[in-house]
């Protein structure tokens, strides 16, 4: 079968609902790194050192990657986040093999290490964590106890108090924010890098790192050694994760207590949901950072939603002690 003949990109719009005017053009020459150029063509074939991405954020576009080889029309539209993957794919199947850059590059491993380090979780000494919170959505509100184990299935349990039936919003929203403080447990082995290449630099927001062969299609910004975005793919939605306020630790790690969450629907690109989260100050027990409130404002089909949830009486469990506070 004949090499690649053309790679040919176009776009569409995402989540804005504006026209560019047609007399200006939406699109700007961007330099390929030389890790993507090696991984979508190949060593030792001729490559252009640039690709047409447009104006704005290559983060709000969906990039559709057409394929065509000699005699066969082999058609692939994916999302820029899964060009490599699917395009090394399609090189194997013409009988060239793809470059040893599929490694990654250096850089941008190191700036998701870097990422890493810095993010703010609870000492790996930890087992569990419990307390109360009262919750108020538009009007309705509850109170509840919760305990939850940390780093088992299910470790979650929250228990209403009073005859208040407690939202599943609400409930996904104190699970996921103890989920995202958990630290690996105490001896566990370290993780490889992923291997991620930089797609596209960017002084002012941090450059953008693909993670290479990721299912959820994961893309990132890392600006002064923090994670200030995250897009991915789950749940048949696309999101995106800006970060616009972090806390420092005691021990001088980010929390980041100021974020949005924008939901796409890959299909169409329209935007279908939008989430603002912020967090109103913070307990320190033993060490130990754990929001005092949380406020959470929705819109989606038009309409606006507002969640807060006051957490008290936290209690931190670690190698058979344990720290609290009222």
């Amino acid at each position: 079968m004949a090499l690649a003949r053309e790679l040919v990109l176009y776009l569409k719009w995402v989540g804005r609902q504006e026209q560019y005017p047609q007399a200006a053009d939406p699109m700007v020459d961007s330099p390929l790194t030389e890790p993507v150029r090696r991984q979508i063509y190949g060593s030792g074939t001729p490559a252009p050192k640039t690709i047409r991405v447009p104006r704005a954020d290559p983060l709000d576009f969906e990039y559709t990657v057409l394929l065509e080889f000699g005699g066969d029309d082999m058609r692939l539209q994916v999302w820029i986040v899964g060009i490599v993957c699917l395009t090394v794919s399609g090189l194997q199947a013409a009988g060239q093999q793809p470059a040893a850059a599929v490694k990654g590059d250096p850089r941008a491993m190191a700036l998701m290490e870097e990422a890493a380090k810095t993010r703010y979780t609870w000492s790996p000494e930890i087992t569990a964590v419990s307390g109360k919170f009262t919750w108020d959505q538009d009007g309705k509100a509850g109170a509840a106890t919760f305990r939850s184990a940390l780093r088992q299935r299910g470790g979650l349990k929250i228990t209403e108090e009073g005859n208040v039936a407690i939202p599943a919003d609400v409930k996904d929203h104190v699970g996921s924010m103890i989920s995202h403080r958990v630290s690996p447990a105490p001896g566990s082995p370290q993780r490889p890098p992923t291997p991620s290449v930089i797609v596209v630099e960017d002084e002012d927001r941090g450059p953008l790192i693909m993670t290479l062969g990721d299912p959820m299609q994961s893309t990132q910004r890392v600006k002064d050694g923090r994670m200030v975005q995250v897009n991915r793919l789950m749940g048949g939605k696309r999101f995106t994760i800006d970060v616009t306020e972090f806390e420092k630790s005691p021990e001088g790690h980010s929390y980041p207590s100021a974020f949005t969450v924008t939901w796409w629907d890959p299909a169409t690109g329209k935007k279908v949901e939008k989430q603002v989260y912020s967090t109103q100050g913070f307990h320190i027990i033993d060490g130990q950072m754990f929001p005092k409130a949380e406020k959470v404002v929705s819109e989606k089909e038009g309409k606006t939603s507002t969640l807060v949830i006051q957490y008290s009486d936290i209690k931190f469990e670690r190698s058979g002690a344990r720290a609290e506070r009222k």
